[in-house]
């Protein structure tokens, strides 16, 4: 799978006994959905505000939706792009 935002080609590697793309030159990892919830112990990945939800200029590297920016669930001050469609 390549970068979402540089467009490398990322590597699998295990995270807490879940496997997550890890992108080797701007060190992003993407996290497939319920993997980042299993990670972190919750029912639930991210609670989305589609208020606070922006465009972003990447694409999905499974789906090719576009990305949208949202803040993280419980650092509000931390954002991340998340693909609506998978």
């Amino acid at each position: 799978m390549h970068c979402a935002k540089c467009k490398a080609y990322t590597e699998t590697t295990d995270l807490l006994g879940v496997e997550v793309d890890v992108c080797p030159e701007c060190q992003g990892i993407w996290f497939d959905r319920n993997e980042l919830s299993t990670i972190i112990g919750t029912k639930q990945d991210l609670k989305v505000d589609p208020g606070r939800m922006k465009r972003t200029d990447y694409a999905c590297p499974r789906c090719a939706q576009p990305l949208m920016e949202t803040p993280y669930t419980w650092d509000k001050t931390l954002l991340v792009d998340i693909c609506a469609g998978c």
